[in-house]
């Protein structure tokens, strides 16, 4: 396999100064935390039967999630799709979102949901799966500490935040049925992305991007395979994949939190959904070209219903996907 190309210079100086501001690096710019390219090196190596089920099972539970999600981002008027794309405050050079779908984005959905899943994967097994020593008669286990290999690696857990019961709610989901799972990996992913005062040694998200760019970028360990799949993403497709899933989870929590508000009439809630229902969705599979009655903005957003949700949107949208927002895209955008 031809490993990905590295990125430009101007690239390499943005995240290299980034890496040096977030206590990543030393004065001589070499990264500190050397844990990191250990662990990495064994991502994955040497689990049992039972533990590659279980990151396999994760991964196709996400895939599951955001690939309907992804699909439904097509449904929603241009005026809806345009203003999640944007990055700035200002709406300004604007394209509607891309959902890459059909045939032909099928690999580049992969390798994308596959940035997303690595992440979770890694948080697993560094906070559980290789935090754990049972017994030989597997009736005890043994902590090695409270957030296993993380703190070594520079990623700081406290009894504040709920990352650690997050990731515990994965391990157990797989005992208490799919549905369980799914809820508690849509979670997660909602939480590393909605949220505020994100460092590299807080959010899972900036962690990855620094994990990333100090074995990938700046190093040169060997890319990840899991279940046939290679990674074959550039550093800067990596970063655009997590905008691209953001970006996903954010327009739906914007649906389904304004539609199970107590502030919205049903009258709204309704007219909104028979809207959205009404469109058909066959093409977004098939990869066809945009049907003629949902090009443009067949919605108008003079009435109501379309106001009330276009402002909900604009505010989630402002707070969690705009460049320089105190949120972990606001900080991966500049470093786009």
């Amino acid at each position: 396999m031809t490993t990905p190309a590295k990125g430009s210079e101007a690239e390499r100086r943005t995240w290299k100064l980034w890496a040096r501001r977030n206590g990543l690096t030393d004065a001589n710019g070499r990264f500190i935390f050397r844990s990191i390219g250990e662990r990495r090196s064994r991502f994955r190596n040497g689990l049992d039967e039972k533990d590659t089920l279980l990151l396999r099972l994760i991964e196709k539970t996400l895939i599951d999630i955001v690939h309907m999600r992804n699909a439904a981002v097509e449904r929603w008027p241009e005026t809806i799709r345009t203003m999640l794309n944007r990055t700035g405050r200002n709406g300004q050079e604007a394209v509607p979102f891309d959902s890459w779908f059909g045939p032909p984005g099928l690999k580049k959905r992969m390798q994308s949901t596959r940035v997303l899943a690595d992440l979770i994967q890694i948080f697993v097994l560094e906070y559980h799966i290789n935090n754990v020593t049972w017994s030989e008669d597997a009736t005890s286990l043994t902590l090695r500490g409270e957030s296993g290999y993380l703190s070594e690696m520079g990623f700081t857990t406290s009894e504040e935040d709920d990352l650690g019961d997050d990731i515990m709610d994965i391990v157990d989901g797989r005992m208490f049925g799919i549905e369980h799972l799914k809820n508690s990996v849509h979670h997660l992913c909602l939480s590393i992305i909605m949220q505020e005062n994100p460092t590299p040694q807080n959010n899972p998200l900036l962690f990855w991007v620094g994990l990333c760019l100090q074995t990938e970028e700046f190093g040169n360990q060997q890319r990840l395979e899991f279940h046939g799949l290679k990674d074959e993403l550039t550093m800067r497709e990596k970063l655009e994949a997590l905008v691209h899933y953001a970006r996903v989870f954010i327009m739906d929590y914007a649906y389904t939190s304004w539609a199970q508000s107590d502030s919205v009439t049903e009258e709204w809630k309704i007219a909104v959904g028979t809207a959205l229902d009404s469109k058909s969705w066959g093409w977004i599979d098939r990869g066809l070209p945009r049907p003629v009655d949902q090009q443009g903005d067949p919605a108008d957003f003079a009435q109501p219903h379309w106001q009330a949700f276009k402002t909900h949107f604009e505010a989630l949208h402002t707070k969690w996907l705009v460049k320089g927002s105190n949120s972990p895209i606001g900080v991966i955008l500049k470093l786009l």
